[in-house]
């Protein structure tokens, strides 16, 4: 019996116990694999070094003070444990981070919009991404690529923008492959509320490793990028210098967490 005075119920075969809820999961469990992931790094430099602080979670302290941070878009055609149906369009801001000890460094996000349920609830759950439902604007052309994160209009009344970048690909880019690998892995900390307090239930520092598969395209480039003013105060960061931009198409698997000690 459980507290309820009903027989407690058995989780059908097939379910995934460890998921909530376990018949009916919104997301399925790692590792998920990534086809033809379209990845687009704008590397890019805060006038306002000092800004980036507050976006570190600690106990993870900002691995550069130079003001350094990476715009980030990612259109995914399709994950296959998530469904023949599944694509998501994604964006983030990335600042390089490090454990307090300084024996693991890589970068951690300041926040992400997504535009998919799936993408917001595992991200959230399983790995501690900051994610926000939103909608991405990711648009290609032969040698352009430009994107956009807003807010859903019911945020902020009208669905603003919060960051974005126009980029050529003209090749100009290629020194800047070094920043971007040295944004792996992704350091999160990962917390669960207290549903009793206003406190955390737990809180995991969690390192996240992609496993590279095939890579089908890479190019680099330059162009602007800009943050608007809203709520999450993005503009503190003062004038943005855009120092190039990466583009990626390939394949990676996203897998468990690691946790940090």
């Amino acid at each position: 019996m459980n507290v309820w005075g009903h027989m407690d119920a058995k989780v059908p075969e097939g379910t995934h116990s460890e998921l909530n809820p376990p018949a009916s999961p919104c997301y399925a469990p790692p590792p998920w694999t990534y086809m033809g992931a379209r990845i687009l790094n704008v590397v890019c430099r805060a006038e306002h070094s000092e800004a980036l602080h507050r976006w570190v979670p600690p106990p993870l302290e900002l691995a550069r003070e130079d003001g350094l941070f990476v715009l980030f878009f990612l259109r995914v055609p399709g994950i296959p444990e998530l469904g023949k149906h599944y694509h998501s369009t994604e964006s983030g801001i990335l600042i390089p981070a490090r454990t307090a000890d300084g024996h693991v460094r890589g970068s951690t996000f300041a926040l992400m919009i997504v535009d998919n349920d799936v993408a917001l609830a595992g991200g959230r759950e399983i790995w501690g991404y900051p994610k926000k439902l939103g909608s991405v604007r990711f648009e290609e052309s032969e040698s352009r690529v430009s994107a956009a994160a807003h807010h859903m209009s019911y945020r902020d009344g009208e669905g603003a923008v919060l960051f974005g970048a126009d980029v050529e690909l003209d090749g100009s880019g290629e020194h800047l492959g070094s920043i971007v690998s040295g944004l792996e892995p992704r350091l999160l900390r990962r917390v669960i509320p207290d549903p009793y307090a206003p406190v955390a239930q737990s809180v995991d520092l969690l390192k996240i490793v992609h496993l590279p598969g095939k890579q089908y395209d890479s190019r680099s480039g330059r162009g602007r990028a800009y943050v608007a003013h809203s709520a999450e105060r993005l503009d503190e960061l003062g004038a943005i210098e855009t120092l190039g931009a990466t583009f990626r198409v390939c394949d990676f698997t996203l897998p468990y967490a690691q946790r940090i000690s």
